[in-house]
Formats: structure tokens, C-alpha cells, sequence
């Protein structure tokens, strides 16, 4: 089967798509280690309603996780 030139670079464009689909999938935090990294670097930028919301994310995975305890109270001051 022989394919148009047009047709050759709409199946690369679909290709492209499908792979930023796919990077843009794996940048979502899974572990508690993941949030709280986050919730850092959130803290680090000012956002700290975000970074709050890490940290609770962080403390619904991992209750015992101090550390998380003590920056979300840092992050509400």
C-alpha cells in the first residue's frame, strides 16, 4: 500500500500527539515522596496554597510522615 506524502505526515503528527499525551501523563505525583517534593518546591515559588494542598495529599498517603506535618505548618504561617 503505497501512502500520499500528506497522508505520511498526518500519521507523524498523530504520532507526536500521542507521545505528549503520554509525557504529559506521567508528570502527575503517585507516592507521598512525589507530593511532598512538589509541595516543596511549591513552597520554595510562593504558592502556597498549592504546596498546602501537597502536603495534605502527602498526610492522606502517609499519616505518620512528620516532616509533612511540620512544612504544611510552615506553609500556613
Amino acid at each position: 500500500m503505497f501512502m500520499t506524502r500528506a497522508a505520511k505526515i498526518w500519521v507523524w503528527v498523530m504520532a507526536v500527539a500521542v507521545a505528549l499525551v503520554a509525557v504529559a501523563a506521567c508528570d502527575r505525583p503517585e507516592t507521598s515522596t512525589d507530593y511532598f517534593d512538589r509541595g516543596v518546591a511549591r513552597l520554595k515559588e510562593g504558592e502556597y496554597k498549592g504546596a498546602i494542598a501537597d502536603f495534605d495529599q502527602v498526610i492522606n498517603i502517609r499519616p505518620k510522615y512528620t516532616d509533612a506535618y511540620i512544612i504544611r505548618a510552615n506553609a500556613k504561617i
